[in-house]
């Protein structure tokens, strides 16, 4: 018996789109996304579609000498600003090598995405946290990959682009300290929320105990944060309603979090930095555009996808070599959220 021959519709139906999405996606025509235009090249792929003289996106595919596959989630695909970046530079430099790329979100169960399934991909790369799960049968595969932003104990023989937090956090805590001549400083983030945001507060705490500066938990919230759904506002405001008084700074893990402290500052007629100071994490145009603009640890965005490129390459080609946390280092962004008093 003969096998059924897949057609567009066939697609169309698997992705939940329209025959005419994957007619554009497969032609490498305007009217979709990216991402759609990925899913349907590969969905073209592990279904066996033959293509059309016309549809050059999957010819291209095909004719590339190999591709590499990128796992992440939900979370990642709709965050506009840090993970889009990284997305953005893995697409361009896996293309400047001649590679196509394709991109899968991470199930809850842990299952592998069907261009593993369907062995059409050379190497992978993984964006935060996908789970041990999944983690553990790429190890088991014997899959090349490398992990942005997520690492934990038990992975250390899985190589992984990481922030260097502690950097980042010492360089934060320091400024502060110089400006506000031995002040009290808050930390506000979900410690448990991320391997990140986990090693912030550590260094946090480090940089305290070497600067000589007073760890006060009152002013610390690093649990007890609203997860489904998320609601940072609420978590903030039922944070600061319980303090008697303010410290002379903030840290945040994150610009969101330092965003919205700022806004419910300003609301209660506190003044910044005139009444206190707030300084954060990660830096996007969140921040700049912040009133007052917020002084902030900058990441390299662009530069973790490119890494991480960089590493799965040269983990493909030589694949006995120990695996490696690579650490990038951050800088400081001075703008308008930190007073001075020297």
């Amino acid at each position: 018996m003969s096998k059924k021959k897949v057609t567009m519709e066939d697609i169309a139906n698997r992705l939940d789109i329209s025959k005419y999405a994957v007619s554009l996606a497969l032609s490498n025509k305007k009217g979709v996304s990216e991402i759609t235009r990925e899913k349907v090249i590969q969905t073209a792929q592990e279904m066996g579609y033959k293509p059309r003289p016309t549809h050059k996106a999957l010819y291209e595919r095909l004719e590339k000498p190999g591709n590499i596959g990128v796992i992440t989630s939900d979370v990642v695909l709709r965050n506009p600003y840090f993970f889009s970046t990284v997305l953005n530079e893995i697409e361009k430099e896996v293309r400047q090598r001649g590679y196509g790329l394709s991109i899968a979100n991470a199930d809850n169960d842990g299952s592998l995405p069907d261009f593993i399934k369907a062995n059409i991909v050379d190497g992978v790369i993984i964006i935060s946290d996908v789970g041990i799960s999944l983690i553990n049968k790429l190890k088991q595969l014997k899959i090349p990959f490398v992990i942005i932003e997520h690492y934990e104990r038990n992975m250390e023989d899985v190589d992984s682009i990481m922030t260097n937090n502690k950097q980042g956090v010492y360089l934060a805590i320091e400024y502060l300290n110089r400006q506000l001549n031995t002040p009290t400083i808050g930390f506000l983030g979900d410690i448990y929320e991320s391997v990140s945001y986990y090693e912030r507060w550590k260094g946090f705490c480090e940089a305290l105990e070497d600067l000589g500066l007073t760890l006060d938990m009152n002013f610390c919230k690093i649990n007890g944060f609203n997860r489904s759904p998320q609601d940072p506002v609420t978590d903030i405001k039922n944070f600061l309603e319980k303090l008697d008084t303010l410290p002379d700074a903030f840290f945040c893990v994150n610009d969101l979090l330092a965003v919205i402290l700022s806004s419910i500052l300003i609301k209660r007629g506190i003044k910044i930095p005139d009444d206190i100071s707030i300084i954060g994490f990660d830096d996007t145009r969140l921040t700049e555009y912040n009133i007052p603009p917020l002084t902030m640890i900058y990441l390299y965005r662009e530069h973790y996808g490119r890494r991480a490129v960089e590493q799965l390459f040269f983990k493909i080609t030589n694949r006995e070599r120990p695996a490696e946390i690579i650490r990038i280092n951050t800088k400081l962004v001075i703008r308008n959220s930190v007073r001075d008093t020297k």
